[in-house]
């Protein structure tokens, strides 16, 4: 066993080593970043930690000494614009909270500085990274401005996948995301899993009727998202359910297949969902109150009353952990004849969220900060800290996962200390298993793989396995989105033009999208007149924000 422990002695050795020979401390170049403070620890206490100090570390080793400021996400973008309209932007920010447009603005107004100004500087890691071939060269397929330069940086995704011919690196086998029912209640009634919608139904229906949970209420339902569809991750398209019914999980989703840019209000099999769905409001198996998506965490609280017969989550674990709860993969049904159902997955590229440099930054700190950031031993600190061992190829997080203890202890993941610098998980560049690498050409691949016999599965249940295998088998014929609103993960850049149309259209018609899904829902609004729904969409702008986007998908690697 190979150990890459790094100790509070070792760590404090490093101190007196990391600078470069002949540079004192204070001789180091200041360099200011923006950020938004993490959930477990305040800036202060962020920066005091050991955790911290190993990063501080690698960048006096390139002469840099960051001045971190991490501000609350809720103020984050006041701060933020309040620091733009001054003219005075920090070295390197955040852009948490900006539209595209506001991105883009800063870019005409030349206070962005392009990274390809930067990058003759570098030591060669950024250089190397960025270059065409490289690991962060997605950003470049990306995110290239009009003028083919870069001018801001993403987070960037390499996790253990599933690879094929037509999407590259992608299936992340992380993200199993499906609907689940459960199994414990269906052997408790002595039902069947259902095999389609009917029966579905028939089966929420009876928890219901036959008091499943045992506590002398009718309170048993399915629980997903109704709410909005404004969001980058669980919105009322990305609960499984609409899946079914041939549905893309985001507004202006990508279609791996056709690789146009869909809406599901204009997909056929939208009516059926939508009567579907008023079926379980009427049968009392779906609360509308609920609104719990796949990542809200409200569904931890119902999960805890013992009340959701099935929601949509990973395959091969759950959002609340109890023994009592037994929740198994439910086969993908056919929601209308003649369309095809599909599920999400992890899909294509794996960029997102912007981080710039201020033009007024210096390049040759910029390449300084870049070949730090954009390196492996960077993407190992932020995903393990320095708490971390090596076992024939797979890093193993070994500190503690207890809040009290690693707050006190201050030595965690990077990734707890707070938003400050790019997220990047680059594990299949530096991790294998037993020299095997860990990305595969298709899920059977993987099933058969040493480091899924071996690493992975014996960490399962054996439901948990039996979950994970069904999951693979029907993801590999039916994944054809990405898991994530492609808008926030794999956008290109827009030029002025698109930003400008983006931002004259898009809040508006998502606000009456929303309004229109929830009366439909409800009852409010009749389906009769959905032709005029769509016209009245397409008077709030939504064929040209489909042009937007089908022409920035167009620009895409495919």
């Amino acid at each position: 066993m190979k150990k890459a422990l790094i100790s509070l002695m070792l760590v404090a050795a490093l101190l007196m080593t990391c600078i470069p020979a002949g540079l004192a401390e204070s001789e180091l170049r200041p360099f200011t970043v923006y950020g938004t403070v993490a959930s477990n620890f305040t800036q202060e206490e962020a920066l005091a930690t050991p955790t911290y100090q190993a990063l501080a570390d690698m960048f006096a080793a390139k002469g840099l000494k960051l001045d971190v400021n991490l501000i609350d996400s809720s103020q984050y973008v006041t701060v933020l614009q309040a620091t733009i309209a001054s003219g005075s932007l920090p070295d390197f920010f955040y852009t948490k909270g900006l539209s595209n447009a506001d991105c883009v603005n800063l870019i005409e107004a030349g206070k962005v500085m392009a990274i390809d100004d930067a990058l003759p500087y570098s030591d060669g890691t950024a250089a190397a990274a960025l270059a065409e071939g490289g690991y962060y060269h997605i950003c470049y397929d990306k995110d290239a401005y009009t003028d083919g330069k870069l001018y801001y940086l993403g987070n960037v995704s390499s996790l253990p996948g599933v690879q094929d011919e037509t999407f590259g690196l992608s299936g992340t086998t992380a993200n199993t995301y499906c609907m689940k029912i459960r199994q414990d209640w269906l052997d408790k009634l002595g039902l069947e899993m259902p095999t389609n919608l009917d029966e579905y139904i028939d089966v929420l229906v009876a928890f219901r009727e036959q008091d499943a949970n045992g506590n002398g209420i009718a309170d048993e339902r399915m629980v997903i998202q109704t709410n909005t569809c404004n969001k980058t991750f669980g919105g009322y398209f990305d609960n499984g359910v609409a899946g079914w019914f041939g549905l893309a999980n985001y507004i202006f989703q990508l279609n791996r297949e056709t690789w146009e840019a869909e809406v599901p209000f204009l997909q056929e099999g939208f009516k059926e969902y939508i009567e579907f769905l008023k079926r379980c409001v009427e049968a009392d198996v779906l609360y509308l109150s609920d609104n719990a998506g796949k990542n809200d965490k409200n569904l931890s609280t119902l999960l805890a009353q013992n009340v959701v017969s099935s929601y949509f989550y990973y395959s091969n674990t759950d959002y609340y952990i109890d023994e009592n709860q037994i929740y198994t993969v439910m086969p993908v049904m056919q929601g209308v004849e003649g369309i095809d159902p599909v599920m999400d997955g992890c899909r294509g590229y794996k960029a997102w969220d912007y981080w710039g440099f201020s033009s007024k930054a210096d390049p040759k700190d910029v390449a300084a900060f870049l070949d730090v950031v954009t390196s492996l031993d960077y993407s190992i600190w932020f995903s393990f800290g320095t708490e971390f061992e090596v076992v024939e190829g797979i890093y193993n997080y070994v500190g503690s996962t207890n809040k009290d203890e690693y707050t006190a202890t201050g030595l965690t993941k990077g990734s707890n200390l707070g938003s400050f610098v790019p997220r990047n998980t680059l594990t299949t560049l530096y991790a294998n298993y037993k020299g095997e690498a860990l990305v595969y050409d298709s899920y059977d691949a993987y099933l058969n793989s040493m480091y899924f016999n071996e690493i992975i599965k014996p960490t399962y249940k054996d439901y948990q396995v039996d979950n994970f295998e069904k999951w693979c088998a029907m993801a590999s014929k039916l994944q054809l989105y990405n898991m994530n609103n492609d808008l926030s993960m794999i956008l290109p850049m827009m030029s002025v033009e698109d930003a400008d149309i983006v931002g004259f259209y898009q809040n508006d018609l998502y606000t009456f999208m929303d309004e229109l899904f929830s009366n439909l829902i409800s009852g409010n609004w009749s389906l009769d007149n959905y032709d005029q729904y769509v016209q009245q969409m397409n008077d709030m702008g939504l064929q040209e924000l489909v042009t937007v986007y089908q022409n920035l998908y167009n620009k895409l690697p495919h």
